[in-house]
């Protein structure tokens, strides 16, 4: 299993319009057949701080996210609502009290 944690910074006069942007991209993705978890959290701490956290079957589900036409559009829509490029980090699940790894 893999994970995918990507950190998005987004303008706070934005944060409304990049929640609504979110709805396309994840709708998209949680019907991929390697999805197994996707979801959107904003910092408590930190408003305009956006986490996407996602949970995946192998890499090749990965790859194959990355390649998709919601995956790509959301990038450009919300190329002027943030304030850097987002962080992606993905990461190989190696240990797990709930079966994967």
């Amino acid at each position: 299993m893999f994970t995918i944690a990507a950190r998005i910074l987004v303008k706070l006069e934005c944060r409304e319009a990049f929640v609504q942007a979110s709805k396309a991209i994840t709708a998209g993705t949680r019907a991929e057949a390697g999805c197994l978890s996707y979801a959107l959290h904003e910092d408590v701490h930190q408003p305009g701080t956006y986490l996407f956290y996602e949970e995946w079957r192998d890499a090749a589900a990965v790859e194959a996210h990355f390649r998709e036409q919601h995956f790509l559009d959301f990038g450009l829509a919300i190329g002027e609502l943030v304030t850097q490029p987002p962080e992606i980090s993905v990461h190989e699940v190696v240990a797990s009290d709930l079966g994967a790894g």
